[in-house]
């Protein structure tokens, strides 16, 4: 019987986040007194983003990269992966040994002919449901969408802190596209949360808002699209 209570007081500290991506499920199982949350997953994939260049004549985009993969005008790339941190096992929340948390873009390349260059700005196009989880306070969108208008927020980059001329004329530029987590985590990922600053909140109330957070962000299918856009002068 000792064998079979230390069963099912392992089975609560089971993964509730570590499979939470746009791809993955919940599925309950009472053991006893205790409720145990299983991982049900099929097969995924990540949500793609969408990435367009627009620039103003005569300036012109070369080499474009996404994460370190080149990328064209057009062309969707891996995105974002709402999931624990690889680092994360130990806790209530823990990583599924899978699938890791994503939030970031890292976009860098070149636009040529930037003695024209003015400016320099991107838009992220979000899925309805990522920005119904923010309206939940699950993410924080604020510096990508404009709550306002019902818009994305156009983001300006610093042609100094954000890139160089080069001895060519060309501009080469690096940056970060990031979605945070929102004031209902605290700001940091539901698995850390959870085990830190939320270590009091009962685990069926964790299990409740991790499902809705699934269910909220998934809401919409998962459309993103990265506009970046070079002005001239």
């Amino acid at each position: 019987m000792e064998q079979d209570h230390g069963a099912k007081r392992a089975s609560v500290k089971k993964s509730v986040f570590g499979a939470l991506t746009l791809f993955f499920s919940f599925a309950f199982i009472v053991t006893g007194a205790a409720v145990g949350i299983l991982i049900v997953s099929r097969p995924h994939e990540r949500a793609g983003v969408k990435v367009v260049q627009v620039a103003a004549a005569p300036l012109a985009f070369g080499e474009f990269f996404v994460d370190g993969e080149a990328a064209k005008s057009g062309e969707t790339v891996p995105g974002f992966v709402f999931a624990s941190p690889q680092s994360d096992r130990e806790g209530r929340v823990i990583w599924d040994g899978e699938t890791s948390e994503k939030l970031s873009l890292t976009l860098s390349g070149v636009i040529g002919n930037a003695d024209r260059l003015g400016a320099v700005s991107y838009t992220l196009a979000l899925p309805d449901g990522v920005i119904a989880a923010a309206k939940k306070g699950y993410l924080d969108l604020s510096r990508l969408y404009d709550g306002e208008t019902e818009s994305p927020r156009s983001v300006a980059l610093s042609l100094t802190d954000d890139g160089e001329l080069l001895p060519d004329g060309s501009w080469k530029f690096a940056f970060e596209v990031s979605i945070l987590w929102g004031e209902a985590f605290a700001g940091v990922n539901p698995s850390i949360f959870y085990d830190t600053a939320g270590a009091h909140i009962p685990l069926e109330e964790v299990t409740a808002t991790l499902d809705d957070f699934r269910a909220t962000v998934n809401r919409g299918g998962a459309r993103y699209t990265l506009t970046v856009r070079a002005e001239t002068a």
